[in-house]
């Protein structure tokens, strides 16, 4: 579930367009912009295929407090703390859902530059 869930999450970042950055390139990328996505599940045994579980999505960034220059980690975004019983395939949807919620709020607060387009020559 958890290799199904990551693929998900970055299939849906990489369809958007939003740039993936892998371990070694975060310590020098500004800010360390992360995304959380955590899952707990449990399995009751009288409920076949049925899932208890609680999810969060959050978006991380470090910051600078003023008063005394330390890091701190600033949470941007977050999706809240859900709550559910469902199937796996359903839980998977749920949380599909919610990432899109912050790809849509990311892009909304990040706007890709306009695509240039070629200028035509123009002969006289």
């Amino acid at each position: 579930m958890t290799s199904q869930l990551q693929e998900d999450v970055e299939r849906l970042l990489e369809d958007s367009e939003i740039k993936i950055i892998t371990k070694e390139d975060l310590e020098s990328t500004p800010g360390r912009p992360r995304l959380g996505v955590y899952l707990v599940m449990y399995q009751e045994p009288r409920l076949k295929g049925t899932y208890l579980f609680s999810f969060r999505v959050v978006h991380f960034e470090d910051a600078s407090p003023a008063r005394n220059y330390k890091f701190a980690e600033g949470i941007c975004w977050d999706s809240g703390l859900y709550i559910g019983r469902e199937r796996t395939s359903v839980m998977r949807g749920v949380v599909k859902t919610h990432v899109r919620k912050y790809i849509n709020d990311y892009l909304a607060a990040n706007p890709k530059p306009p695509k240039q387009q070629k200028q035509e020559q123009i002969r006289y």
